[in-house]
């Protein structure tokens, strides 16, 4: 038995690539194998497809955890501040109500101005979303589809945003939240 000096699984004797990653196998460890039919090369070849489409999955799981997973920025606020206004700040991830931060919590609040700023973007991607997918409902079933896909993502950052308000935390919306309008 060997193990791969990639992701440290085991490799089993005769076996050309890693099960777990798709590493090749250690120069010694292909040797038993040399005398065997084609067999055994086709089954290694599945295998590391199987490795390929795991390590695709990974990929993937990490790309979408650094997109949804954004920093907490929490220690920049006053807790006393967060605590007192969460829930007004949470009405402003409801778009057309991202104002209200603004008006009903103390002047100059950061906390407030964060979150507006934060349901500001909200609407403003929303109007352009349902532009966009307005004119592609000219095309039969697609158009559909695609504004349907449009407001599930614009309702995926609602809940986001009024989620992590919600628990107190300070966090960006994916993709858009870096964007500053209001300073």
């Amino acid at each position: 038995m060997a193990f791969c000096s990639k992701c440290g699984a085991e490799i089993k004797d005769g076996e050309k690539f890693c099960s777990s990653c798709g590493a090749p196998a250690p120069e010694g460890q292909t040797a038993s194998n040399a005398g065997n039919t084609g067999a055994t090369d086709a089954n290694a070849g599945a295998n590391n497809t199987g490795a390929n489409a795991s390590s695709f999955v990974d990929d993937a799981k990490k790309k979408a955890q650094a997109v949804f997973n954004t920093k907490d920025n929490s220690a920049e606020y006053d807790k006393s501040e967060i605590d007192a206004n969460k829930i007004v700040c949470m009405l402003a991830y409801i778009p057309i109500l991202f104002f209200l931060p603004l008006v009903l919590c103390p002047k100059g609040s950061k906390y407030a101005k964060f979150h507006a700023n934060q349901g500001l973007l909200l609407l403003i991607v929303c109007i352009i979303l349902n532009i966009v997918g307005a004119v592609l409902l000219f095309v039969p079933i697609l158009g559909a589809l695609i504004m349907m896909i449009f407001n599930l993502a614009v309702l995926g950052a609602m809940a986001y945003g009024i989620v992590f308000t919600v628990l107190g935390q300070v966090r960006e919306l994916p993709l858009i939240g870096g964007i500053r309008i209001l300073s």
